[in-house]
């Protein structure tokens, strides 16, 4: 039954309208995305102290002066270890919903950074389940309220 999960997994990923036969690296992918996904739903329980937000700068170009950052989202469990880069664990925090919590903490974290750089430009990437899971301009909105109050 795993074989069959993870071909189906496969051909949704793939986007693929046809079918797709099984390959053990298949299963090594799905085994990883439910490690990845039961670690998310355990450090979700302890954000600050697991994830963090690094901020890239961004630069004029006439002058090279930082005019923004981006806020980026890491995962980094307390004794330094890396359970999954971005580029991993956001699809599956994506697939299984759990983006919807992250992405408030990040935009949470980013309004009260952004408080303390007025001068700066913030930006903060959004999953498109942000905006289909509700109020998402009130939020942002609040967001911004409470980090400038």
């Amino acid at each position: 039954m795993r074989h069959v999960d993870a071909a189906l997994y496969e051909a949704k990923r793939a986007g693929l309208r046809q079918p797709c036969l099984f390959s053990p690296p298949m299963l090594a992918r799905l085994t990883e995305q439910e490690h990845i996904r039961g670690a998310l739903h355990q450090s979700l329980h302890r954000l600050p102290d697991q994830f963090r937000l690094l901020y890239q700068p961004q630069r004029r170009l006439s002058d090279g002066c930082i005019t923004g950052v981006e806020a980026l989202l890491r995962w980094r469990l307390p004794d330094g270890t890396v359970p999954a880069s971005p580029e991993r664990f956001i699809p599956v925090a994506e697939e299984s919903g759990l983006i919807v919590p992250l992405g408030d903490w990040v935009l949470d974290e980013a309004c009260r950074q952004a408080a303390a750089w007025p001068e700066l430009v913030v930006a903060v990437n959004v999953s498109a389940m942000q905006f289909r899971g509700g109020d998402f301009s009130g939020r942002a909105t609040a967001c911004r309220r409470i980090a400038w109050s």
